[in-house]
């Protein structure tokens, strides 16, 4: 009759540092459909949206402040304003349901 061992095995610190380096630090699955569906419902919205809010919205996030986005679209500053805060606030709100 074989006799087990009982005695128990320690960790060798290069081993668990071997583990740590293989482990994905990137999203999962799961994690990845939901950013999938969370994108595709904000691009939903944003095509949605009239094409002035788009063009403030995609100018704005080219870096350009409200006196240059109301300057290149010809519209008052107090129009990118409202434009850019009634997108936001429609944004936001179909974010904050996914």
């Amino acid at each position: 009759m074989k006799r087990r061992s009982t005695a128990w095995r320690t960790t060798n610190p290069e081993d668990d540092s071997i583990f740590q380096r293989q482990i994905d630090p990137g999203p999962n699955p799961e994690q990845q459909l939901h950013a999938r569906q969370r994108q595709q419902k904000l691009l939903a919205v944003f095509h949605a949206l009239p094409e002035q809010d788009r063009c403030c919205l995609h100018l704005r996030a080219e870096g350009l402040r409200y006196r240059e986005i109301a300057d290149a679209l010809g519209v008052s500053l107090g129009s990118v304003a409202q434009s850019l805060a009634r997108s936001l606030e429609k944004l936001q709100r179909v974010d904050g349901r996914l």
